[in-house]
């Protein structure tokens, strides 16, 4: 639960980055993030919850970071994106 506790900041930010995307219609570059990372948080999922020879056993942990870990990625893309198409800093 204490590593969920980081996942509302992150999800404000996301919300405040995705409207403006929304407002300008920029909607294409969310199924661009999709295709690339969801295939991507699939294997990391299954590396990180998995008690095979490959996982590392963590649980609910596990996903707890790498859905953090996911949306952080996501928000600082869309950030970096965003102020390249609004011009500022």
């Amino acid at each position: 639960m204490s590593i969920l506790a980081f996942y509302p900041l992150v999800s404000v930010y996301s919300n405040l980055n995705g409207a403006v995307l929304y407002a300008y219609g920029k909607t294409r570059i969310f199924l661009i993030l999709t295709l690339f990372l969801t295939p991507l948080s699939i294997i990391v999922t299954y590396l990180l919850i998995s008690n095979g020879s490959l996982g590392f056993n963590l649980g609910a942990a596990g996903l707890s970071i790498k859905s953090i870990f996911f949306e952080f990625i996501t928000v600082i893309w869309i950030l970096f994106l965003n102020t390249r198409f609004l011009k500022i800093n």
